[in-house]
């Protein structure tokens, strides 16, 4: 009898991993631990040790006594060609890690398995490729990053760079938002969960009068540097107008990166991931929708429809790293429809 296959969704705030049912194409056995950060972890240095340490641990719980046939692993920013990391600033911060072979050590971790190594909105993607076929996948959670399917493949060049659009400087200002990878008013650090935080706290700051008046004062007790991505969710479903214009401001910038997508490749379908997006909900989805009108030539199209959410339950990740596992990848033990 096969093992079965073992995913992981490495995120830059938490870790998962489950295991994929080929048969069903469901995930089960999902475990959870908080991801070793630039924030949380001092020594940037030891961090590739720390998420390998977890990753294998993580592993372990997910499978039990059982050994995996397939391991795919999930990583957040873009590999090259041979599986090496080029980046991932949500774990690492600005350190280039362009050393940590990642797959190389992973086939290592896993000797007698067939392991992958993808890119995580790559991995999210193949949950809706066999569908859509055609569409751009976005992620806003602890940073922002996309890829775009062209007949259910993603295309990310050559050097394996494309989908990063969360790095893309659109605030020239000097005293732009930091960005986790060390640059400044990079899309991700205006529009993603700990972008929106920063452009949050940065306003209470500048405008005390009026962020005094606001709910999210009252949860943080008049202290931006309390403020965090709890109180601005809870803050923003009981409607505070403070912090939804705090909000709107980022979806703006968000919704002009989808129109130039759009504008760039006619893409007309987004689907919309990530879990800073998720908690925020449908009014979320309508600011992202009124930006991207804002900043798009308006040809007729209809930004309601090609925004949307993508499944409820946010495990695009763990399923589309399955399906890349069970019936994409190079080696895969069965082809689709067995």
């Amino acid at each position: 009898m096969s093992g079965p296959i073992l995913v992981f969704d490495i995120g830059g705030t938490s870790m998962r991993a489950a295991l994929f049912d080929a048969s069903t194409g469901s995930i089960s056995a999902i475990h959870r631990r908080n991801s070793p950060n630039h924030l949380n972890q001092p020594d940037s240095a030891a961090l590739p040790s720390e998420i390998l340490k977890e990753l294998v641990d993580l592993g372990a719980e997910a499978a039990g006594n059982r050994r995996p046939d397939s391991v795919c692993i999930a990583f957040p920013g873009p590999l090259d060609p041979d599986g090496n990391t080029l980046a991932a600033p949500t774990l690492l911060g600005g350190s280039c890690v362009s050393s940590f072979p990642i797959s190389a050590i992973a086939a290592g971790l896993w000797p007698l398995a067939r392991v992958h190594v993808l890119n995580d909105l790559t991995a999210a993607g193949y949950r809706y490729a066999e569908e859509l076929r055609d569409f751009c996948i976005l992620t806003v959670g602890s940073g922002i990053g996309h890829k775009v399917f062209l007949n259910g493949v993603p295309q990310v060049g050559p050097g394996g760079r494309g989908g990063e659009i969360g790095h893309l400087r659109i605030d020239m200002s000097a005293d732009a938002l930091p960005c986790d990878c060390g640059g400044k008013g990079h899309l991700g650090a205006l529009a993603s969960g700990r972008g929106t935080l920063r452009l949050a706290r940065s306003r209470a700051s500048s405008e005390p009068a009026a962020f005094a008046k606001s709910i999210a004062a009252d949860l943080s007790r008049g202290d931006p540097e309390r403020l965090d991505n709890i109180i601005l969710v809870q803050a923003f479903h009981a409607g505070d107008s403070w912090i939804r214009a705090v909000v709107r401001e980022a979806a703006g910038r968000l919704g002009q990166g989808l129109a130039a997508i759009h504008l760039t490749l006619g893409i007309e379908a987004f689907i919309v991931t990530g879990g800073f997006a998720q908690a925020l909900g449908p009014d979320y989805r309508s600011l992202l929708v009124e930006g991207a009108q804002a900043a798009g030539w308006d040809l007729g199209q209809d930004w309601d429809w090609m925004i949307r959410f993508g499944a409820a339950e946010d495990d695009d990740v763990l399923v589309g790293a399955g399906r890349y596992a069970a019936f994409l990848a190079p080696g895969s033990r069965r082809v689709a429809g067995e």
